[in-house]
Formats: structure tokens, sequence, C-alpha cells
């Protein structure tokens, strides 16, 4: 008996050197053994002085519960993130929606007006006729549509740069499968050219949207390669 008691108290000390560098000290005693030598005996206190090591392999409760109040948390705000989120999708897509009915119904009465206006002018001419055709005068009078003007003059510049996009693509094709015969920097400076055009097609007068100017330039140059051909 006594010997057990002897390999127990030795192992305590073991496991106390062991624990010194995790474990506080908070009284000690002395015990008597058997054979009357005296014993001493420390008593310990688990405090936490642990770390958490990089590779996870200790955690602390306090951390670990921490860590749970924290992913419980995020999770909440994740939750509400996500709710948030599908709701502004939801109110977007309507408003989307209204949006393009909106647009809709403006381009109908864009059309209605523009039709009306052509109207309108087709009749005041064939009155000012009537009119100088008994020696009377007619005095123009049509109606002012600022809005529906503004919007067709959108449209116009609108189209008038797509136009332009479409043939700096259509040529830069031609010249890339070889139906242009000319050098990559003259083509890149055409494309350029029509591609920047659209900056000033704002304050362009509306002869410039007319094709009569490269028509003629056309037939210029036709005659003078027949010419050449000639000589």
């Amino acid at each position: 008996m006594g010997s057990n008691i002897i390999e127990l108290a030795k192992l305590g000390h073991e496991r106390a050197a062991e624990l010194k560098g995790s474990y506080e000290a908070i009284n000690a005693c002395s015990v008597v053994k058997p054979d009357g030598k005296e014993m001493s005996v420390n008593r310990y206190e688990f405090e936490d002085y642990g770390t958490n090591e990089p590779d996870g392999r200790y955690v602390t409760y306090e951390d670990y519960s921490a860590s749970e109040a924290r992913c419980a948390a995020l999770s909440a705000k994740l939750r509400m993130i996500n709710d948030l989120t599908e709701a502004a999708e939801q109110a977007n897509k309507l408003a989307q929606e209204a949006v393009e009915t909106l647009v809709q119904e403006r381009n109908a009465l864009a059309a209605e007006n523009s039709a009306l206006k052509k109207s309108e002018a087709e009749f005041n001419e064939y009155c000012r006729r009537e009119c100088e055709d008994v020696g009377d005068t007619w005095v123009d009078d049509f109606t002012e549509t600022p809005a529906t003007d503004a919007f067709l003059a959108e449209v116009r510049a609108q189209a008038h740069k797509e136009g332009a996009h479409f043939v700096a693509n259509r040529m830069l094709a031609a010249w890339d499968a070889g139906f242009i015969d000319d050098t990559a920097k003259n083509a890149a400076d055409i494309a350029r050219m029509i591609l920047t055009s659209t900056e000033f097609m704002a304050d362009a007068p509306e002869g410039d949207f007319d094709r009569l100017f490269a028509d003629g330039v056309l037939e210029g140059i036709a005659a003078q390669l027949r010419k050449g051909v000639a000589q």
C-alpha cells in the first residue's frame, strides 16, 4: 500500500512539473509518508494560458464560444443581406419592366406625333397652294411639339452613331478579308476617322447625312479610273 502511494505521489510530481506552464499553483501543503518522511504536495488550479496554434491544434473554450457567436452573427447578417439582395433584384426587375413599358409607350406616342406633324405640314402646303391660286396669302401655323422634336432628334443622333459604327466595322472586315488593298495603318486611320465622326454629329447640318456628296466623289473617282485605263 505504501509503495502505491509513493508511486502515485511521484507521478503527481512529474505531472505537476509538466503542467506548470499552463496551470498555476494556488497553495501548497506537506504530508507524511508511511516511512515517516515528509513530502510536499502542490494543488493546481487551471488557468487559460494556452494559445491558438496556426494549424488549429489548440483552441480554448472561450475562443471557441466566441467564434461560434461570431459565426452565428455573420450567418444572421448573411441571411439578411441575401433577403435584401433578393428584394432589390425583384424591385430592379419590376423597375426594368416598367421602364421598358414606358419606353414602348413613348416610342408609340412619338411615332404618332411624327405622323401628325407630317400630315400637318402636307395640309399646310395644300392650303398655301390654294390661297396662292385665288390670290390670297397663307400664313404658316404649325403646332409646336418640343418634346417630340427632342425625342426624334435623339433617335436620329443614335441612329447616326450606330451607322458610323456599322460602316467602320464593314470597312475593317472588308480590309481584313483582303477586299481592300491598303496598308494596316491607312485602314486604321480611316476606321478611326469614321468612329470619331460621331463627336461632330450633334452640331452637323442635315445635309451632312445625305449621301449625295459621297456619290459625287465616287463618280469622280470612277471617271479618273476609267480615264487611266483608257490611256
